[in-house]
């Protein structure tokens, strides 16, 4: 059984599916640079500039994809209400703009891959990815058994 949701205007959304197989310990790492690999692949097919990951800020995106996992819903509000704005101003980051991507694939066995594609397929989410106004990206990925949650925040310096 493959779930997915992708959220990128904010709608809260609790995909379950307790029989989906286990992904391989460690794969979030390959998650995160598969991520970034076919968004750049996505960008250069669009004739556009890559985006630059920014590892030093991998840990705000990883710690959003951990509180959507926690909480068992994709959301664009942390904890604290805040929004990815918030996330990065609190972490000491100066932008111009942000946008993010959230989703979750379950019981997939190539969750990038499948992500990719779905944001692909999604209006609001592909317009983040193809937007050639943003220069860094940061991934943040969270595998939990059957579950990735990813959390990708574009920005623009």
């Amino acid at each position: 059984m493959t779930v997915l949701a992708l959220v990128a205007a904010g709608c809260d959304t609790s995909p379950l599916s307790p029989t989906a197989p286990q992904l391989p310990p460690g794969v979030a790492i390959n998650v995160d640079l598969a991520l970034y690999d076919r968004l750049n692949d996505s960008r250069q097919r669009e004739g556009l500039p890559p985006v630059v990951i920014d590892n030093d800020l991998s840990l705000v995106a990883e710690l959003h994809s951990q509180h959507m996992r926690d909480n068992g819903s994709l959301t664009h509000q942390d904890r604290l209400g805040g929004r990815v704005g918030d996330r990065l101003s609190r972490s000491g980051v100066a932008f111009f703009r942000a946008a993010e991507n959230i989703g979750v694939a379950i019981g997939h066995a190539d969750p990038a891959e499948f992500l990719h594609t779905e944001f692909m397929k999604s209006a609001p989410h592909r317009r983040i990815i193809l937007d050639p106004t943003f220069s860094v990206v940061v991934i943040g990925t969270v595998t939990d058994g059957t579950e990735t949650w990813v959390t990708e925040i574009f920005v623009t310096p």
